[in-house]
């Protein structure tokens, strides 16, 4: 018993001798995405998100055809500008200056048009190898400021 208690004590303090602090190193750059906004996108399909449905209720509904009629929606971001046509132009306006919140990881896009400044979230990152653009437009209840709806964007490259 003697010998196994020693040989378990040795092999205790060499795997804790034998432990070394390790240190890693990211390999990936931290880009700018800003260029991987700056195209133009052309609304696809649009989802509306109930937050207040309860468990088992239909969360998700999608309203692409009560939502795109007539003229496709469009966005163009070029440099620091941008102009939108169609059902878009209500959350964007027709055109103005735009830019990301945060060009290395960005959560929304802040525009400036002649209505004035505001912040549209991202539904999420636009990527260099992604083709789709998801921008959330949440809609609170006027009584105790909570979420509602929210309306999911998805855009395709042009």
């Amino acid at each position: 018993m003697y010998k196994i208690t020693l040989i378990a004590m040795f092999f205790s303090v060499a795997a804790f001798f034998s432990c070394q602090k390790e240190t890693y190193q990211v390999d990936a750059e931290i880009k700018d995405h800003t260029a991987n906004l700056a195209h133009s996108w052309v609304l696809k399909k649009v989802v509306q998100s109930d937050a207040k449905a309860g468990p088992g209720k239909l969360k998700q509904l999608e309203i692409t055809s009560a939502v795109v009629t007539g003229d496709a929606s469009e966005i163009s971001f070029s440099d620091d500008t941008y102009t939108a046509t169609g059902y878009i132009q209500e959350i964007f306006g027709q055109s103005g200056n735009w830019s990301l919140d945060n060009p290395n990881f960005p959560t929304a896009i802040k525009i400036e048009n002649t209505t004035g400044t505001r912040s549209v979230p991202l539904g999420r990152s636009v990527l260099e190898f992604s083709n789709e653009l998801h921008i959330r437009n949440d809609v609170y209840n006027c009584r105790d400021n909570t979420l509602a709806t929210s309306y999911i964007f998805i855009f395709e490259k042009k």
